[in-house]
């Protein structure tokens, strides 16, 4: 079976209380980092606007249910990864608006009615819509969900930072809501932003690394594939 099989390391980040610590120390650096929080994050988004591919893991909750994604994306809209929701996991897959998920046992009821298919193994299910999985596959939905618009919150550059070994500068935001954002944008360019966190009820972490590391998403093995119609 093929797919994406190269791992590259992320570095965590937390928040105290939405200030961006872990592996961060201060560096003397002046320039970029010294730039207005709108002006560091519009360099960010045009220069990683240009990226074809990026790995990410994130941790987002809604309705007090705790969902994380570890996927490579692209900007064509291919994906490969686990997605866990509420403990539940499932390997997602899609090229060229095709779509296999490989669900397990908990993740099954979420996607199909009825108990588990017990004897597909390590076998793909193609599925007839995307749907499910385009919320998955946006290579910017991680920025929309964390930040949206710039301009709708109240910034503040709290100064350079490292973060494993790359300087960053760090950026706290604040919704009129009382919501908080922590945003870390490399120094050096191509400008990338590598860590976000949202304080609040809803709550999340994003860290975006492996940016254009030649990484390819391609289908799986026509053999090891089943249709979804066929399990109906």
């Amino acid at each position: 079976m093929r797919g994406p099989s190269r791992a590259v390391p992320g570095a965590s980040l937390l928040m105290l209380p939405l200030v961006l610590s872990l592996g961060l120390s201060l560096v003397g650096c002046a320039g970029f980092e010294e730039e207005t929080p709108l002006s560091v994050l519009a360099a960010a988004e045009s220069d990683m606007a240009d990226l074809s591919s990026m790995r990410l893991r994130t941790t987002e909750y809604a309705g007090g249910v705790k969902e994380t994604r570890d996927l490579v994306v692209t900007r064509a809209g291919d994906c490969a990864g686990t997605v866990t929701t509420a403990g539940a996991s499932v390997q997602v897959l899609r090229v060229s608006g095709e779509v296999w998920i490989r669900p397990d046992e908990g993740y099954w009821p979420l996607v199909f009615e009825g108990p588990l298919v017990a004897n597909l193994g390590d076998t793909w299910i193609r599925l007839t819509s995307s749907a499910e999985l385009d919320r998955f596959c946006d290579i910017d939905a991680p920025y929309r969900a964390f930040v949206g618009s710039p301009r709708d919150l109240t910034w503040l550059n709290t100064g350079p930072g490292e973060l494993a070994g790359v300087a960053v500068v760090r950026l706290e935001g604040a919704r009129d809501d009382g919501t908080r954002v922590g945003v870390a944008v490399t120094v050096d360019e191509p400008h990338r932003i590598v860590a976000m966190e949202l304080g609040g009820a809803g709550r999340g972490s994003a860290e975006l690394y492996g940016f254009d590391d030649g990484t390819l998403v391609e289908p799986p093995d026509p053999g090891d594939v089943v249709q979804v119609d066929d399990l109906r």
